[in-house]
C-alpha cells in the first residue's frame, strides 16, 4: 500500500511520520529543545510531579490519593500558571467537579494558604500584565527540580537539557 498505513483518524507514511491535517499531509512538528514551548512543557511536568509529592491526598476531599495537579485559577492566566500556590494535588473526580463547582476547592485553598496569601494570589491572577520571562521560568524549573530531589532523594530526570549562555 505504498508505505502508508491507516487508522480511523490518520493516514501516516511510516518512514516520514506524517499526519493528515487540513486535508493534506504535513510533517509532525516537534518542539525545539531550547524553545519556550519546550521549557513550559518541562515546567508543567516538573510542577505536576512536585505538587503530587507535596499533596499526597486530594486537597478537596482529603480522602482520595491526588493523581492530578489541579489549577485553582485557570492555566490561561500566565501570571499564575506555574505558581505553586495556584496548583494543588487533587483527585480526578474533584478536579472534574471544580470546573462547575469551584467553591469546595476555593475553601480548601483558602484554608491552606491563609487569607493574606490567598488575597495575594487572587490579585496576581487578576493582573493580566504580569508574565514570567524565560529566565524566570528557567529559575523556577531549577528550583522545583531541586525541591523534588530534596523530597525524594533522587535527581529528577524528566527535563530536557538546555544550553546555558
Amino acid at each position: 500500500m505504498n508505505g502508508y498505513y491507516h487508522n480511523s483518524t490518520f493516514r501516516i507514511k511510516e518512514d516520514a511520520k506524517q499526519m493528515k491535517r487540513g486535508g493534506r499531509l504535513r510533517p509532525i512538528r516537534k518542539t525545539h529543545p531550547e524553545s519556550d514551548a519546550r521549557l513550559k512543557q518541562d515546567l508543567t511536568k516538573v510542577l505536576s510531579k512536585y505538587v503530587c509529592l507535596r499533596d499526597p491526598l486530594c486537597i478537596v476531599c482529603r480522602f482520595n490519593e491526588s493523581t492530578q495537579a489541579g489549577h485553582f485559577f485557570h492555566r490561561d492566566m500566565p501570571s499564575v500558571e506555574f505558581d505553586p500556590r495556584n496548583v494543588w494535588g487533587i483527585c480526578g473526580p474533584c478536579n472534574y467537579r471544580h470546573e462547575t463547582e469551584p467553591q469546595p476547592m476555593r475553601d480548601a485553598v483558602l484554608a491552606r494558604l491563609g487569607e493574606a496569601s490567598f488575597a495575594d494570589l487572587t490579585e496576581l491572577a487578576n493582573n493580566h500584565k504580569v508574565k514570567l520571562s524565560t529566565n524566570e521560568l528557567e529559575i523556577l524549573l531549577s528550583e522545583l527540580v531541586e525541591k523534588i530531589g530534596d523530597q525524594t532523594g533522587v535527581k529528577f530526570r524528566g527535563v530536557t537539557k538546555r544550553r546555558t549562555a
